[in-house]
């Protein structure tokens, strides 16, 4: 067995492999100046408003939420646009504030010795600071590259269809420094997929020669980057190509062929200390799992007990306006594939339910089995609010992918490739391709294709962000939405 020492030089290693040499320096420079903020406003804080110095929860508080803003920098900087990376901080800075007012209205000893006052002062200022650094930052790093000498350049070993597609991302992202020289590769072909005809891509890259002319190109070390496809690798100079790149001194890149992926997203990860590239993978895990429940509970029993009264009256009018039972159970299928019942009100005629029924037909506009009050229900979206109690259950999520109808789910698994990955995390009440139109009847397969892009969308780019943004979108198309009936 190994001595406890030699255990944590292992568990350090496999942390070191993960963490790369801009990440443990952003780690390092995050958390010495969350230490500073934490300990300046904690004493003026004390100076100001008189908070008890051995009330660590406060400070717990601030140094946490200072290392949440800074530690991640790098993503932030390297958005294309200014604007854009505006809303992503903007994003980070709810996501603080929630977690940050969530312990001041749970951790008794912060609200009783915290002034309210103080809580709101600090969360005005914390946007404009984080958003004034952040620009600071972008203009100086973009200034530094600006500079010939911190200007790297660039050569992709790819086809010429994946190299302009590359090559324009990079061009979109000055702030990474990187100067495309051109490819060696095969000619853009005269009908390129649609993954690579899919963005309006400016000028071709020049195509500087094969293969062997890369070889050549590599050895003399002109270039700080080289971009290599999958592809090349398995070419017959495979070991040729391994030991140009080896003996040069450019940072190397492997770069898979993204149109063997369909609707998979590509991230590069490590498992064991093992690099490997995902191609899907759920992001809803550990805290951001405990987080999204917790929310998840709080905001449904506060949603039951707020509309209980209208729950209520419609429950009445489903019983008086037509006869059946006023609630409706399904199985759906929910988490990891696993079978669930949701529950919503009857909003059609009992006997031609189409939710009851084993066939695989929507309803349709005008459809003569929803009864009158359905149909408002059914537009306003009234007829979920019984999947609040799939919320508390632990069955659904207040926001995520649509759950459709069991037979529904058997049709379009063997119909749409990556289907099935949406059940990789819980069912939702509200989701992503809900608020972009994509609700209500999908008469078309490509229909369906839409929906599950958006569904894959939200899924790989979750964030508790995301969830408050599409609650909000959520409530603008209650009224507004045509495409329920």
């Amino acid at each position: 067995m190994a001595s406890q020492p030699r255990r944590q030089q292992l568990k350090a290693n496999a942390m070191s492999e993960r963490l790369t040499r801009h990440d443990r320096l952003f780690f390092v420079l995050a958390g010495a100046g969350s230490a500073v903020l934490a300990v300046a406003l904690f004493l003026g804080l004390q100076w100001r408003w008189e908070v008890e110095m051995n009330d660590k929860s406060l400070l717990l508080v601030i140094a946490v939420s200072t290392f949440t803003i800074f530690y991640r920098f790098p993503l932030l900087l390297s958005a294309r646009r200014t604007l854009y990376m505006a809303r992503r901080a903007i994003g980070r800075w709810i996501n603080l504030m929630v977690i940050v007012l969530m312990a001041y209205f749970l951790v008794p000893s912060m609200n009783a010795s915290v002034p309210r006052e103080m809580m709101e002062l600090w969360a005005l200022l914390t946007l404009p600071v984080l958003l004034l650094a952040l620009i600071v930052m972008r203009k100086s790093a973009l200034g530094l590259y600006a500079s010939a000498s911190e200007v790297r350049k660039a050569i992709f070993l790819l086809p010429g269809d994946e190299a302009n597609l590359l090559g324009m991302r990079l061009r979109r992202s000055p702030v990474l420094g990187i100067e495309v020289a051109g490819y060696y590769g095969e000619p853009p072909s005269a009908n390129p997929d649609r993954i690579v005809t899919a963005i309006d891509i400016p000028p071709p890259l020049p195509r500087l020669g094969d293969l062997n002319d890369a070889l050549k190109a590599i050895s003399t070390n002109t270039y700080h980057v080289v971009f290599v496809g999958m592809r090349v690798l398995q070419q017959e100079k495979e070991r040729e190509v391994a030991q140009a790149l080896g003996n040069s001194t450019a940072s190397i890149y492997l770069v898979p062929e993204a149109r063997l992926f369909g609707y998979f997203t590509m991230a590069s990860t490590d498992i064991a200390g093992v690099p490997l590239l995902a191609l899907h993978e759920n992001h809803i895990l550990g805290l951001s799992r405990l987080l999204k429940r917790t929310v998840d509970l709080v905001l449904s029993a506060i949603a039951l007990t707020m509309l209980a009264p209208i729950m209520l009256m419609i429950a009445l009018g489903i019983r008086f306006t037509s006869p059946g039972p006023v609630f409706f159970r399904q199985a759906r299928y929910g988490l990891n594939g696993e079978a669930i019942q949701i529950f919503k009100f009857r909003s059609m005629h009992t006997k031609q339910t189409v939710e009851e029924s084993t066939m695989v037909k929507q309803a349709v506009m005008g459809d003569p089995r929803v009864t009158k009050l359905g149909r408002f229900l059914r537009k306003s979206s009234l007829d979920e609010l019984p999947q609040l109690f799939n919320v508390l259950m632990g069955d659904m999520s207040l926001v995520g992918p649509r759950p459709h109808a069991a037979a529904h789910n058997e049709m379009y698994r063997s119909l749409i490739t990556g289907y099935m990955l949406r059940h990789t995390v819980k069912p939702g009440i509200t989701g992503w391709a809900q608020v972009n139109g994509l609700r209500g009847e999908t008469e078309t397969l490509d229909k369906m294709r839409r929906r599950i892009e958006y569904d894959h969308h939200y899924i790989q780019n979750w964030s508790l962000n995301l969830d408050i943004r599409i609650m909000f979108m959520t409530l603008r198309t209650l009224f507004w939405d045509k495409a329920a009936y």
